[in-house]
């Protein structure tokens, strides 16, 4: 197993709050103490070689999960400048042929970008994220 120093998913860990799973969280933990334990090192190393890799393809990243990379959705198109996401909505089709679609991934991503953008940045895209 790649050391990425958190574990895949991990959440609301009462020790970090959460800050461990940001693909970032080393940056700032050597910008803030000076140096980083070899473990640690490894973990940043390793998070900004996958980091690279996805993106340089692409991809983008979920910025509070290093584990989290998008392609063709609205995320995605939101963050790398396109006017429309490639792929439609996830959703399905009920008992008496009425299309469903669920929203909840794109509202909690809307809100997260919003959170980390601000409000005026976060309505100028929202369309991005099928909202």
């Amino acid at each position: 197993m790649i050391p990425f120093g958190a574990k895949f998913d991990e959440m609301m860990d009462p020790l970090y709050h959460d800050k461990r799973s940001e693909t970032t969280f080393y940056e700032k933990e050597l910008a803030e103490k000076g140096t980083l334990n070899k473990e640690e090192q490894e973990a940043l190393e390793n998070r900004r070689i996958l980091y690279n890799a996805l993106t340089g393809v692409g991809f983008s990243n979920y910025f509070t999960e290093f584990w989290h990379y998008d392609l063709g959705n609205q995320f995605n198109a939101s963050v790398t400048g396109k006017s429309s996401a490639e792929f439609g909505f996830a959703g399905g089709i009920k008992d008496d042929g009425q299309i469903t679609e669920d929203l909840s991934a794109e509202k909690t991503a809307f809100e997260n970008y919003k959170a980390s953008h601000g409000s005026e940045e976060a309505e100028r895209v929202k369309h991005h994220f099928g909202l």
